[in-house]
């Protein structure tokens, strides 16, 4: 969920659907109607994390190590957090599983997220080492929408794994979509392809109505596309959300405690609810970033 590129290359339509995306994961915590809507959020983010990652940093990528320090230790750091709220609370520690997959999962339902695009960031990191975009491009974008046009076969699978796994697979589709769109500018004719095989793919997805995979892939995927490109062309210089939009790594972060309090506050499963949770949470990263500035540490 965080963009690491100069400020001058900051596609502001990006940036804004960032947002719009981060809203929506804390909608879907807080229970709201439009599951499959709200839920697009989370696809928003599986696109945006590897498409910007391989645009944007193609030469210069960072290690495991720089990976790490953005995704994994805010990630230890919530999770003994929540791990704590679960304790106090008299709820199990971890949330699911046996302990290994306890840990991947997280002691909160949205944790599983870092170490998922972690283990996708550094894996991209090394096919870019062996320098051939051309690679990248055809083999996610053939086996994304392989996994685009066959969701009704693979998603009833998903009932029986177990999380993280379950989360992991379903994550697949998007997060290989978002790293064929940050590589096509590496081909001749990668835009036009990206932009006639993965709309009709959605097309096809769309017919085939699978339950909490194709509206939210159609709408997250086609989002993404359309901004990315869109953003690329027209770029606003006189406008910058910035300040905004990188509060959203916290508010992922913390937004489960702001959820619990404001379901409890306002009525479970209420858009009034989940705004109210939203924005506690980016005031609390706001105020922290700029009076607290070792706090990005933890949030982002």
């Amino acid at each position: 969920m965080t963009i690491a590129v100069q400020q001058s290359e900051r596609n502001q339509l990006l940036e804004m659907l960032r947002i719009v995306a981060a809203y929506g994961i804390v909608a879907y915590h807080a229970k709201t109607p439009l599951h499959d809507l709200v839920y697009s959020g989370l696809i928003i983010f599986l696109v945006l994390s590897p498409l910007v990652d391989i645009h944007y940093r193609w030469k210069n990528p960072r290690s495991a190590a720089q990976l790490a320090n953005v995704l994994l230790i805010p990630w230890f750091f919530w999770s003994m957090i929540y791990a704590l709220i679960n304790i106090v609370t008299n709820r199990p520690m971890i949330v699911t599983g046996d302990l290994v997959t306890g840990i991947l999962y997280g002691t909160s339902p949205h944790l599983w997220f870092l170490p998922y695009i972690f283990v996708v960031l550094a894996s991209v990191n090394t096919l870019k080492k062996a320098n051939r975009p051309d690679l990248v491009f055809w083999a996610s974008l053939s086996l994304g929408i392989a996994l685009l046009l066959t969701a009704d076969l693979w998603s009833p699978v998903l009932l029986n794994c177990a999380p993280p796994f379950a989360q992991w697979i379903h994550a697949v589709p998007p997060t290989l979509i978002g790293i064929a769109i940050g590589a096509m500018y590496k081909l001749r004719l990668g835009p036009a392809i990206i932009c006639v095989l993965v709309p009709l793919a959605l097309v096809f997805l769309g017919f085939q109505e699978v339950a909490g995979v194709s509206i939210p892939y159609v709408i997250g995927i086609l989002s993404v596309m359309f901004l990315f490109y869109f953003g690329i062309y027209w770029n606003p210089h006189l406008w910058n959300i910035r300040a905004i939009s990188e509060l959203t790594m916290g508010v992922y972060l913390s937004h489960m405690i702001w959820v619990g309090i404001f379901n409890n506050i306002l009525g479970r499963g209420t858009f009034v609810a989940a705004t109210a949770a939203f924005l506690a949470a980016a005031a609390m990263v706001g105020v922290l970033h700029r009076y607290l500035p070792v706090s990005r540490r933890f949030l982002g």
